[in-house]
This record gives C-alpha cells, sequence and structure tokens, in this order.
C-alpha cells in the first residue's frame, strides 16, 4: 500500500510539472492535491520515527524557497516554494531535503549545459517542479 501511496504522489507531482513547463504557473487545484495528500499521509501513513515536530520542521525547505522568492523579486519562483512545502509532511524533513537538494542540482547541471551552449541566457526562466519531481522520483527508488 505504501508503495501505491508513493506512486500516486509521483503522479500528482508529473501532472503538476507538465502544467510548470507549458505554463511557467502551477495552478492552485495541483497545490491543493498536494497539501491533500501530505494531510492523508500524516494520518494514515506515518513514516517509521514519526513525531509531530517533524511535521512543522518538513516545511522549512518549502519556506525557504519562498524567501528566496521574495528576496530575489520573483526570480526564484513562489508556488515552487509551496509545492515543496507541501511535500515536506508528505515525506518527512530527511527526505524532502534530499528531494530538494536534488532537484537544485539537477537544475544547476542543465542550466550550466543551457549557458555553455547558449542556448540560455541569465534570465531564462526554467521550470523547476520537473527536477522536483525527478529528483522525489530518484529518492523514492532509492528508499524502497
Amino acid at each position: 500500500m505504501r508503495y501505491l501511496w508513493q506512486i500516486i504522489l509521483i503522479g500528482i507531482m508529473c501532472i503538476t510539472s507538465v502544467f510548470d513547463i507549458k505554463t511557467k504557473r502551477i495552478p492552485f487545484v495541483c497545490m491543493l492535491s498536494l497539501f491533500v495528500y501530505a494531510l492523508i499521509s500524516i494520518l494514515f501513513f506515518k513514516y517509521e520515527g514519526f513525531e509531530w515536530t517533524d511535521v512543522g520542521l518538513s516545511v522549512i525547505p518549502g519556506l525557504f524557497l519562498v524567501a528566496l522568492s521574495f528576496i530575489t523579486e520573483g526570480k526564484v519562483g513562489m508556488g515552487d516554494g509551496i509545492v515543496t512545502a507541501a511535500l515536506g509532511p508528505a515525506l518527512g524533513l530527511e527526505k524532502s531535503i534530499y528531494v530538494l537538494m536534488g532537484a537544485l542540482i539537477l537544475n544547476s547541471l542543465l542550466s550550466g549545459i543551457l549557458l555553455l551552449f547558449k542556448k540560455a541566457g541569465k534570465n531564462t526562466r526554467i521550470p523547476f517542479v520537473p527536477f522536483l519531481t525527478t529528483a522525489l522520483g530518484v529518492v523514492t527508488f532509492v528508499y524502497i
């Protein structure tokens, strides 16, 4: 059941990724789906070693991105931070940090390649949710 539940999360993230790629916006329904998923995860699928303080701590990576959005005046998307914050309670602090770090590494690699081949400039906007989805898939696979 736990694996099926993880596949559902990856499915929601894939749908969110498509919207992010096509419109560079994340629909409210996708964010709401992630928050409902997180709530159900907390109530029914508590991971090993679960503590209620983890719920509050696990949103920190997302809040970090939201703060970056304000600091950079929108160069980092607010929706990316909200999606990351919604993933936190469902995954736990440790996994949500792994997912964020993996996504940042993948984003950096692609950005570097695009800059190297002059396919993008320093102001090019790259959707971040697909990188979160890819990193989530890797982290899920590693933890199975």
